[in-house]
């Protein structure tokens, strides 16, 4: 899928522990794809205490175009140590 010039990436952490409780977003970034295309490079910073130990965080990426989200993608889960 080719991006628009105006797509903007937001990818974020989200603590997806609790399965009855809302996601959590533990911290985001923002990127503007700018006519760049996937696979875009990205990095996403946390701070160690935000971390639970023994649980699940869901790395989201949410494509937006025109000021409206076209797209999810869910890119992995991982298990906090």
């Amino acid at each position: 899928m080719a991006l628009p010039k105006d797509a903007v990436v937001d990818v974020s952490l989200i603590d997806a522990s609790r399965a009855a409780a809302p996601s959590v977003a533990l911290s985001q970034v923002r990127i503007k794809a700018g006519g760049k295309q996937v696979p875009i490079p990205f990095s996403v910073a946390c701070q160690p205490s935000k971390l639970r130990p023994g649980g699940i965080c869901q790395v989201r990426a949410t494509i937006s175009t025109g000021g409206h989200p076209s797209g999810v993608v869910v890119l992995t889960l991982v298990r906090v140590m």
